[in-house]
């Protein structure tokens, strides 16, 4: 019965994939740009100008650094349509991110089937491929998807590490370089994504250590090349700045937004505006006026707001930051309803129910299968193990985000491919056959591993909700 649904599911996928792709992209072509994307949109054109010879070096640099609440990858990434014109239509632009966001995708079906057989692969095209919310985050600015993909895609090169360091082989030098350039690739787009890195190289040093010490030289090597990629970009921040920057500035303010309070956060009540930008502009203003950094009175900022915070409101706040982060996977559709000029306004509450409802039927189950496998200990053989701790682990780093930023549904598609992982891994527990399985010496140890962090999440779990 699975393996009939999963061919029916490779076999019609596709062509329903694309269709939701033209559909969305009809409905969303005249849509105007909401929140980050202003900024997004504004990096991308300086990157193209500057490849078009508009403007210097300096200038285009000048724009991508902005405030220093964004990693540049994204500018990278959407710059094309600005080399082909100075004004770009939104559709164009719109269309091209969906471009980028569907060739990731189907790169990662391909690596599923390779690794694991088509019932991984045909999970990854059901969820999130038919989940009608996720269109409209891919044809947005926000780099969350990309991001999300590619920490995906390192996630399974990882794999092919832990496999064949659990037996006591080297890891292949092209799953190395595949592991670190998707991380590499995933920081650039969002700060947030150095957690994995140093998670997964942790992960697989740690292993080698206990298997195979001789992989620790190439793990070593990936680790460099990790630092080595960063360098360039926190050295420029950092001058630009005038202080340490590893990847983005804007921890202080978040901190302060989502768990500060707002009387005191610019050393009184900010001025009135939209999400960081007024403690930012009192920043900037504070700075000048006393000859300080703009970042070390950012810093001072948040520590007057936070002064206040008892554990019982931080975990609280913590809970209401997950509710909105995993039960609201409608949200960026919702968040277009206003500026979606390309629909009839009288149509748009009918067709974002019918979004939410879409998005609904799949990410429900998909979501529970995450959280199962989070809590699983899955014991089919050394490769049912690492993917159940890669999964994991691949969990937490997403999941950190409630716990250091003021959360909304626009995240759930960064670990969309983690819940399709999680059904096809379960399913395939569920189906396994003991001569299957095959064990390495560290089978027990990877066992602990899986039973030590799903008591770990389900106590965090719990004191979150006794909060």
């Amino acid at each position: 019965m699975v393996e009939r649904i999963a061919r029916a599911v490779r076999r019609f996928a596709p062509a329903a994939i694309l269709a939701a792709s033209v559909l969305a992209l009809l409905i969303m072509r005249a849509s105007d740009w909401r929140g980050d994307e202003y900024t997004y949109s504004a990096m991308a054109r300086a990157v193209g100008e500057w490849l078009r010879g508009s403007v210097s070096g300096r200038q285009a640099m000048q724009a991508i650094f902005g405030t220093g609440w964004f990693m540049p990858g994204i500018a990278l990434i959407g710059a094309p349509p600005f080399v082909l014109t100075d004004d770009p239509p939104h559709w164009l632009q719109r269309g091209w991110l969906l471009a980028i966001n569907l060739g990731l995708t189907a790169l990662l079906i391909r690596r599923f089937a390779r690794q694991f057989g088509p019932r991984h692969a045909a999970l990854a095209m059901l969820f999130p491929g038919l989940a009608a919310g996720w269109y409209f985050s891919a044809l947005s600015w926000f780099p969350e998807i990309t991001a999300g993909l590619l920490s995906t895609l390192a996630l399974l090169a990882g794999w092919r590490c832990a496999v064949r360091i659990s037996r006591g082989s080297l890891p292949e030098w092209q799953d190395v370089a595949a592991m670190e350039v998707c991380l590499i690739a995933a920081l650039y787009l969002r700060g947030p994504a150095l957690l994995l890195a140093l998670a997964l190289n942790g992960f697989l040093i740690l292993l080698a250590v206990l298997a195979m010490r001789g992989a620790l030289p190439r793990l070593a090597a990936g680790c460099l090349a990790i630092a080595l990629a960063l360098a360039p970009w926190s050295i420029a921040a950092s001058r630009h700045f005038d202080a340490t920057v590893i990847t983005t500035t804007n921890v202080p303010l978040v901190l302060a937004d989502g768990f500060g309070d707002p009387a005191r956060t610019c050393f009184g009540r900010c001025p009135a505006g939209r999400d960081i930008w007024p403690a930012w502009q009192f920043a900037q203003g504070r700075a000048a006026q006393t000859g300080e950094n703009p970042l070390v009175v950012e810093r001072r900022m948040m520590r007057a707001s936070l002064s206040g915070l008892s554990p019982r409101t931080y975990l609280r706040t913590v809970r209401a930051n997950f509710a909105r982060f995993l039960f609201e996977p409608s949200h960026v559709a919702r968040l277009f309803e206003p500026v979606m000029h390309g629909v009839p306004p009288g149509m748009r509450a009918g067709l974002l129910a019918f979004v939410a409802l879409a998005t609904w039927l799949l990410y429900a189950p998909m979501l529970a299968a995450l959280l199962l496998a989070n809590v699983a200990r899955l014991r089919g053989g050394d490769g049912q193990r690492l993917q159940s701790l890669l999964i994991k682990l691949g969990t937490a780093a997403a999941f950190a985000q409630p716990f250091v930023h003021k959360s909304s549904g626009r995240y759930w598609v960064a670990f969309a491919p983690l819940m399709a992982w999680s059904a096809a891994l379960l399913i395939a527990a569920w189906r396994d056959r003991p001569g299957h399985r095959r064990h390495s010496a560290v089978a027990g140890v990877l066992d602990a591993a899986q039973t030590t962090y799903a008591a770990a999440f389900a106590l965090a779990a719990l004191v979150l909700l006794a909060a």
